[in-house]
């Protein structure tokens, strides 16, 4: 149940990320989808600030994974939306 809900989250959030290009272009759908994710998981589970490198460098490697998964936001741009997802 828990991977249906994450897969169609995923979905319709990129359906509504291509609606928004108009409006705030690719690189403002990424911040916007980047910032309300933020959000909702500080509303959820507040952690403590990471301590020590190993714990920075961890929370950077994660951080710029899930950056780099939007980047399918700039592609939506010239290829279809189920196109664009699948790759």
């Amino acid at each position: 149940m828990l991977v249906l809900c994450s897969v169609l989250s995923v979905q319709f959030g990129q359906a509504i990320g291509k609606s928004l290009f108009g409006p705030v272009g690719p690189g403002g759908v990424v911040a916007l989808r980047l910032g309300l994710a933020a959000l909702v998981l500080l509303l959820i589970y507040r952690p403590a600030l990471p301590r020590g490198r190993t714990n920075v460098v961890l929370v950077l490697g994660f951080g710029t994974a899930i950056a780099g998964m939007n980047l399918v936001y700039p592609a939506m741009q010239y290829l279809p939306l189920g196109l664009a997802t699948s790759l």
